[in-house]
């Protein structure tokens, strides 16, 4: 028979719930076994594990006035710093985050633990292990505490641990504000070097005004300068009285006409000086009052400015030098206690993931002991079987 006459071969027959059942009644020793075998392993490895002890220090960030102030200027110069709750935290709390989630932290507390009995008492390295791998920093947005947890082999050291850890917060806390106060320390001293240099360049612009103009005494000037165009005028009138009387009795050649003739038209000219705006020694001219007027009140509101940022700016950096330099951006909420009760490991929790972990491993193992025991029988795989047993043969020579 041709390959292209050859009979198809029938499609196998779909698995039932009774054919699973069946491979679990064959293979019943296999499953109870290997689940025993996983469970037992996994209590062994929790027996024999050390006991460890879990201490833990519960902080809330501060909120006093001048230190939730200086926080606030250094959470804003600093970047990087982890806002709770998706971005709404206060920027002590985002500060505190930051420095709990850092190295330095680590180091710190690992270097304070050192010099005390606990921490001369525990193997080398097993500080910063903890401190790296067994601690555990968690928040709670309702009430903005942060929970800092230290596991340990030793109790007293794990206590040790999160007892430091308050003190160690401050401390980088006040480096980070003093680091941050000298750099804006710097930048404001270099604008109050800009803000003096400003303000004695006002002040000579307005001591040059005052000496070109006698703008000190320009609303005495100005009263003069009323009182004289007053007075001209007074003197006007009468020169034109006396004239008009004189031209009915005499010629315009007589001398005392022509006396009269040119004492009017001198004050009428001077009248002209004044009101036009030219002014006389000591007067300013009607013109001329209003532009010096404004010219002074701009220099002096140009002076008045300057020396307000200069002022503001010689404020601002008094304020910094007299500020103290220790910032305190947590308390301590709940102190860390010696754990009488070992937080691990859990036995009997291994034991059902262990217990579990094993069923699951040994339906495997039971359906593909199973699988292989039909296929090994089944004409179907022959060559795959034949094949596999002389590899093994070749294998054991």
């Amino acid at each position: 028979m041709t390959p292209d006459t050859a009979a198809p071969r029938p499609a196998p027959a779909e698995a039932t719930l009774l054919d699973f059942a069946a491979v679990l009644l064959r293979r019943w020793k296999l499953i109870l076994l290997t689940t025993l075998a996983v469970a037992a392993l996994t209590a062994v490895y929790a027996l024999t594990r050390p006991r460890v002890y879990t201490a833990a220090v519960t902080l809330v960030p501060s909120a006093t006035g001048g230190g939730d102030a200086r926080a606030q200027m250094l959470a804003a110069q600093l970047p990087g710093f982890l806002r709770l709750g998706g971005g709404g935290g206060n920027p002590a709390q985002a500060m505190v985050q930051a420095i709990l989630n850092s190295g330095s932290l680590r180091d710190s507390v690992a270097r304070a633990v050192a010099r005390t009995p606990e921490g001369r008492a525990a193997p080398a390295g097993e500080l910063g292990r903890v401190m790296s791998r067994q601690t555990q920093v968690t928040s709670d947005p309702a009430d903005r505490s942060i929970t800092v947890a230290v596991t340990a082999t030793d109790p007293r050291l794990a206590a040790r641990l999160a007892g430091a850890v308050p003190d160690a917060v401050n401390t980088i806390a006040s480096a980070l504000s003093l680091e941050a106060a000298d750099r804006r320390r710097e930048t404001l001293q270099k604008q109050l070097d800009t803000a003096r240099e400003r303000l004695a360049a006002s002040e000579e612009r307005l001591r040059d005004f005052e000496r070109r103009n006698q703008a000190s005494a320009l609303p005495e000037q100005a009263r003069q300068s009323v009182e004289a165009a007053a007075e001209l005028r007074r003197l006007v009138n009468a020169a034109e009285l006396r004239l008009a009387t004189l031209r009915r009795s005499t010629t315009p050649e007589n001398p005392q006409y022509r006396a009269a003739e040119a004492e009017l038209a001198g004050l009428r000219r001077q009248l002209r000086q004044i009101t036009s705006g030219s002014g006389g020694e000591g007067l300013i001219g009607g013109g001329a009052a209003p532009d010096i007027k404004m010219q002074a009140l701009r220099l002096t509101r140009q002076y008045n400015a300057d020396e307000q940022a200069y002022l503001a700016l010689s404020a601002e950096i008094m304020g910094q030098e007299a500020g103290s330099s220790d910032l305190t951006v947590v308390s301590v909420l709940d102190a860390p206690s010696v754990p009488g009760v070992p937080s691990g490991p859990r036995v009997k929790l291994l034991v059902v993931l262990g217990i579990m972990l094993g069923g699951v491993m040994a339906l495997f193992l039971a359906f593909t002991v199973d699988y292989v025991a039909r296929a090994r029988g089944s004409s179907e795989h022959q060559d795959f079987f034949r094949e596999l047993d002389r590899f093994s043969l070749r294998r054991r020579a």
